[in-house]
């Protein structure tokens, strides 16, 4: 895992001789505005897509576990059979085609054609329908979907409540906005928001846009929410063992990469995977929410 994020870092690091210079954070709509182009931009490449899709399907147990198997469990929980799905900046489709396998009505969504150009390929006769678009605008009729998911995704834009509210728009009455997201709190206590000699992959300053990842507190999401017409379902700890601030800041990066490696030897045995499931679903909704650098977003319309 240490791996696959210190690739993403490396190369969005070598787009900054290009990317125009970020400015003042007290002119937030500049800000707002860089981190957009400089995110969207680098995912054009049809080298970096096809770098993106070989490390994502051939990532740690761990990273595929809890963000593609864990989270397609979270669709299921609220998705009705047969529902219509909208994947919003789905890249190369991982989750699109799993779901499409499900039974599901999936429409996949990017602003990359070339991320779309390898889930062309790779559908094969899925009845996937792509569509290549800016998630400011989604290319979809107001109310078309029952659910509308992403994936590592809307956290990567500074105004994310102006995504969160197209979001909104084309999902239906009563259907669903399900996302993954940074908690502040996670931030805050692990003491992260304030020093970052660990090395931890993520940080949440503007002016820093190729490890930017948007973090809220439970209060502003629902604050969020409710401004763009959705309510709270539910907000669920995510990824225990993936990106914790809490083990950075203890063992930094080289000890996570080690302790990364160990986890994945031991996931391959009998019964490894279940009983880490068992964790996420069963045990983090009890723990404090400050434990997790992840949360999973449930909001209904």
């Amino acid at each position: 895992m240490t791996n696959l994020l210190r690739y993403f870092n490396n190369f969005m690091n070598k787009k900054r001789s290009t990317a125009r210079p970020v400015t003042s954070t007290s002119e937030p709509q500049n800000v707002e505005t860089t981190v957009r182009e400089y995110k969207t931009r680098a995912w054009q490449s049809p080298l970096r897509s096809s770098r993106y899709n070989e490390l994502t399907k051939t990532a740690p147990s761990i990273f595929q576990i809890i963000r593609q198997d864990i989270y397609i469990d979270q669709v299921l929980r609220f998705a009705r059979s047969g529902a219509r799905i909208l994947d919003l900046g789905c890249g190369s489709g991982l989750i699109s085609i799993a779901l499409s396998d499900l039974g599901f009505d999936v429409v996949s969504c990017d602003a990359s054609r070339a991320m779309l150009d390898f889930l062309e390929r790779e559908k094969g006769d899925r009845p996937i329908e792509t569509r290549c678009g800016d998630a400011y605008a989604i290319p979809a009729a107001d109310g078309e979907f029952d659910m509308v998911i992403s994936r590592m995704f809307i956290q990567h834009f500074v105004d994310w409540p102006k995504i969160l509210a197209e979001k909104a728009r084309v999902t239906k009455l009563d259907g669903y906005v399900m996302f993954d997201f940074g908690n502040l709190e996670h931030l805050q206590a692990s003491g992260l928001s304030t020093s970052n000699e660990c090395g931890f992959p993520y940080g949440n300053n503007p002016k820093d846009p190729s490890s930017f990842y948007a973090v809220a507190s439970e209060e502003e999401m629902r604050s969020v929410a409710r401004d763009v017409g959705l309510s709270v379902e539910e907000i669920s700890p995510s990824g225990l063992l993936l990106t914790n601030g809490f083990l950075w800041k203890s063992i930094g990066a080289e000890g996570v990469g080690e302790f990364n490696r160990k986890v994945d030897e031991l996931l391959v045995r009998d019964g490894a995977r279940e009983m880490l499931g068992l964790i996420e679903s069963v045990v983090l909704p009890l723990l404090p929410k400050t434990t997790t650098y992840g949360n999973f977003m449930v909001l209904k319309k």
